[in-house]
């Protein structure tokens, strides 16, 4: 859903998901919503959990709908 951050201050997306995979090599990107693009933190939750991570600051108010795109070299979610 979209949110309207305060502008100028730090807004953290988290995102948690499942893999059957062992030991896939995870990316993620986030897409903010206000034309900027950057690479994610995974972090291993343990049992094939884990969660993609991102932090921006927005410089101008508004409603924003960020998008997170994982990868894990065959299949992105």
């Amino acid at each position: 859903a979209p949110q309207q951050p305060p502008v100028g201050t730090t807004f953290r997306l988290q995102w948690t998901f499942t893999d059957p995979g062992t030991s896939d090599p995870f990316t993620a990107f986030i897409a903010w919503g206000d034309g900027t693009r950057t690479q994610a933190t995974i972090v291993p939750l343990g049992g094939n959990q884990f969660q993609a991570v991102g932090e921006h600051i927005y410089g101008r108010a508004g409603s924003y709908t960020a998008v997170i795109e994982v990868s894990d070299g065959l299949a992105s979610i």
